[in-house]
């Protein structure tokens, strides 16, 4: 359970985030650059759309992980994409505890000055699956991959030292 700091820290971030977007837009607005008002909008629209998606999972662990990710790895920009038919409830706990493991190892091995993009996407096959792609230079890529394999639900990882594609199969 959070406590009441933590919620007030990831709220302050939240509307932070949410400032910075509505100043870009109006911006734009002021110096009527209305097709970049309008492309804003868009990206704000499909943005929200997605975390409503992400919060219908019925995994709020999950979903807190994905909100505070950037507070917790301000190295890595993470964009998602969700199907929203699924239900991860019974695996809430036990994959934030993979996922974090996964980070933990992963920035052992990325050079401290990158910036590095993260796509998730989370997807309905015979079991919900979770693909990371993540892109920047990588370190000691073999011994990163030995690192994550043994990590609960890792079934594939496919690496470069320029990217890494995880999957996770979540049974």
């Amino acid at each position: 359970m959070m406590k009441v700091d933590e919620v007030e820290n990831l709220l302050r971030h939240y509307r932070h985030d949410w400032m910075n977007q509505l100043q870009l837009v109006y911006g734009y607005a002021t110096m009527d650059k209305m097709e970049l008002v309008k492309e804003k909008l868009q990206h704000i629209i499909a943005v929200s759309r997605e975390e409503s998606k992400l919060m219908s999972l019925k995994a709020p662990r999950f979903s807190l992980w994905v909100v505070q990710f950037r507070e917790h790895y301000n190295q890595f920009h993470m964009t998602y994409h969700v199907d929203s038919s699924l239900d991860l409830s019974a695996f809430d706990q036990s994959l934030v505890h993979s996922l974090n493991q996964l980070m933990s190892h992963l920035k052992q091995h990325v050079n401290e000055l990158n910036l590095y993009e993260i796509e998730m996407s989370v997807t309905k096959g015979e079991t919900p699956i979770i693909t990371l792609g993540v892109s920047g230079d990588l370190n000691a890529v073999e011994s990163l991959k030995s690192e994550i394999q043994p990590i609960q639900f890792v079934k594939d990882i496919e690496i470069t030292d320029r990217q890494m594609l995880i999957s996770l199969l979540l049974k």
